[in-house]
């Protein structure tokens, strides 16, 4: 099913239920703050509507899933303890940004995993080239 902007809604609930079950239990990056963070950020998305008419759907929904996301399988410590502990994620992400780049990455494969996962399949190759783009900066 179809929504206008491309995107299968059983796939975004799989996808989504999927990045759920990989935030870890810790005190502070796990699922339930990875639930206000996206919410918080709907609200202030709504807002910025009445004020700012240019956020068009694909930016709206970059930053959507970006929130839910943003702490995807955080391990409870900072960068510089992944990079002075060795950490293999350090190694993996050359000691640069470690976790963002882990929870991004992450976001991204679980997408490509499955069709059944993949929120991605219904854009041009161009809008998920500028998903994906938002995520480097």
């Amino acid at each position: 099913m179809q929504d206008g902007w491309l995107l299968d809604r059983q796939k975004v609930v799989n996808f989504l239920l999927r990045v759920e079950s990989e935030y870890n239990p810790n005190s502070y990056h796990n699922n339930t703050h990875a639930a206000d963070v996206t919410q918080t950020s709907c609200v202030i998305l709504e807002s910025f509507k009445k004020q700012v008419k240019q956020i068009s759907k694909l930016e709206y929904f970059s930053i959507i899933i970006a929130s839910a996301v943003h702490d995807l399988g955080h391990l409870g410590v900072n960068n510089d303890f992944l990079i002075n502990s060795r950490h293999p994620r350090a190694t993996m992400y050359n000691d640069k940004s470690v976790n963002e780049n882990f929870h991004i990455a992450r976001a991204f494969a679980i997408a490509r995993e499955s069709p059944d996962l993949d929120i991605f399949s219904g854009f041009s190759l161009d809008d998920q080239k500028q998903v994906g783009a938002g995520a480097k900066r």
